[in-house]
C-alpha cells in the first residue's frame, strides 16, 4: 500500500516549511510528496526548488493565484498520474501528527470505506467544523459531528474539509477530480458530496492534527463571496429549486449576521459591502459564473 500527499501553498513559507518537516516525520512515510504553489511571493519557489532533486516530491508551480480549488485539482491529478493507493489532502497550515498515517492506516478496510480523516484541533482545541454530516435530504446544509463523539475510536461523516482527507485512488476514479473553479471554500465538500453513492467518511480520533490558522468563517471578507456563490452553486447542482430557495434564505441571514456586526462596530460603510458582495455572490452562483472573481480577492 502506497501513500501520497497533496500540501497547497500560498505566501505562507514559514508554515509550508513546518508543515513538509511533520510530513516528513510520519512513521508510516509517504512514497511521495506533492507541493502546488499558488504564485507565492515570499521566497517559497526557491525554497521549493531545494527539492527538484529529490524524487519522492513533485512541485507544481502555478503562474498566478489559482486559489486553494485549483490548487488542490492539479495536486489531485498529479497523484492520481503516480498510481499511489492513497492521497492524502493538507493545506500548508495543517500539522499532522508523527502517527497521523499510521493510525489511520491500523483501520483501513477498501472493500469497506475509501476515505479516511483525523481529528483537526486548533491551539490544542478540537475543532468540529472540519467533520460534518448532512442536515437534510431536499436541502443543502451541514451539521457539526458532536463533540462527544470524538471520544470514541471512530466516527463516520458524510464530509471532511481538505484538512487532513485520506482518499483511496478508486474514489478519484469513480467521480474524477475536486471543482477548480470554486477558488476557495466549499470545493471540499462539493467533492466529498459526490462520494456518497460509494463510501462514507470513517473518521479515526487517534489521528491528530494540528491547524495553526484560526477559522475566519464567521468574520466578514471577501471570502464571503466564495462562500455564498459556491453554496448556492451546490443547491443548484443537488438540490433543485428547493435547495436553491433553501440556499437563499441562509445567505439571508448571513447577510443580517453580517450586518448587525458593522452596525455594533459602527463600520456602517461595511453595510453596503456586505450586500453588494452577496448581490454578486447570488448572481453569479445562479448563473453558473464561477472562477476567481478579481474583485474578490487578499488584499
Amino acid at each position: 500500500m502506497t501513500f501520497a500527499v497533496v500540501i497547497v501553498t500560498y505566501n505562507r513559507l514559514n508554515l509550508l516549511k513546518e508543515c513538509i518537516q511533520n510530513v516528513e516525520k510520519q512513521s508510516l512515510k509517504f512514497n511521495h510528496i506533492i507541493i502546488v504553489d499558488n504564485h507565492s511571493s515570499d521566497g517559497t519557489l526557491e525554497y521549493l526548488s531545494s527539492f527538484n532533486e529529490n524524487l519522492k516530491y513533485r512541485i507544481i508551480l502555478l503562474d498566478e493565484n489559482r486559489g486553494g480549488a485549483y490548487g488542490f485539482y492539479e495536486g489531485i491529478k498529479c497523484a492520481f498520474a503516480l498510481l499511489d493507493d492513497w492521497v492524502l489532502l493538507i493545506d500548508d497550515d495543517a500539522m499532522i501528527e508523527k502517527n497521523y498515517i499510521f493510525n489511520i492506516n491500523k483501520y483501513i478496510d477498501e472493500k469497506k470505506c475509501l476515505a479516511y480523516s483525523g481529528v483537526v484541533k486548533t491551539n490544542g482545541n478540537i475543532y468540529t467544523r472540519h467533520r460534518t454530516r448532512l442536515k437534510y435530504k431536499k436541502c443543502y446544509q451541514l451539521s457539526n459531528v458532536p463533540i462527544q463523539e470524538y471520544d470514541a475510536d471512530y466516527f463516520w461523516c458524510d464530509s471532511a474539509t481538505f484538512c487532513g482527507l485520506l482518499i483511496n485512488r478508486k474514489i478519484i476514479d469513480l467521480i474524477g477530480f475536486p471543482n477548480k473553479d470554486y477558488f476557495i471554500w466549499e470545493d471540499d465538500a462539493e467533492y466529498c458530496l459526490r462520494f456518497k453513492d460509494y463510501t462514507s467518511i470513517k473518521n479515526i480520533n487517534s489521528a491528530i492534527l494540528n491547524h495553526k490558522t484560526d477559522a475566519t468563517f464567521d468574520v466578514f471578507s471577501w471570502k464571503a463571496y466564495y462562500g455564498a456563490r459556491n453554496n448556492l452553486d451546490i443547491s443548484k447542482r443537488y438540490y433543485g429549486l428547493l435547495g436553491i430557495g433553501y440556499c437563499l434564505l441562509r445567505i439571508g441571514g448571513r447577510i443580517l449576521v453580517y450586518s448587525l456586526k458593522e452596525i455594533r462596530y459602527f463600520h456602517y460603510k461595511g453595510i453596503s459591502e456586505v450586500f453588494r458582495l452577496h448581490k454578486d455572490a447570488i448572481r453569479d452562483g445562479l448563473s453558473g459564473k464561477l472562477g476567481k472573481n478579481c474583485k474578490y480577492l487578499p488584499k
